[in-house]
């Protein structure tokens, strides 16, 4: 998968790697986790990882869709469910997270906006830019 994000990673590069534990549907494999020495190495792939979408829609894959994600903590994950929720419903173009932190924006137009907290979500969709 590096290869096609035009990345060259050599093993002293990865601290730790390792499969998280499968699901109960033994149809889908599970996670891989991967921790770098370098947080800039993490960052390049991170920050690459939407060349994916064009990877995982050519045939050849073996069918498996691969994506990056960042491992959020339960607080910073029910933060960006939230936001998920909330872009899906008032129509946002864009969500993502980045070093833990989750980033709405509505459009082009606008620049995305931090979401610390649940709370900072307007429940009428108005008040973010």
């Amino acid at each position: 998968m590096v290869k096609q994000l035009s990345i060259n990673i050599t093993g002293p590069e990865i601290s730790v790697a390792h499969r998280l534990a499968p699901p109960n549907d033994s149809n889908i494999n599970p996670a891989i986790i991967i921790k770098f020495l370098s947080q800039k190495l993490r960052d390049t792939i991170y920050h690459k990882r939407w060349k994916i979408k064009d990877v995982n829609n050519k045939t050849g894959n073996d069918g498996f869709k691969v994506f990056i994600n960042e491992s959020l903590t339960k607080a910073n994950k029910e933060v960006f469910k939230a936001a998920l929720s909330f872009k899906k419903r008032f129509h946002y173009e864009c969500i993502l997270s980045n070093h833990g932190l989750t980033y709405l924006k509505k459009d082009e137009d606008h620049q995305a906006t931090i979401i610390r907290r649940v709370e900072d979500l307007p429940s009428d969709g108005k008040g973010l830019k």
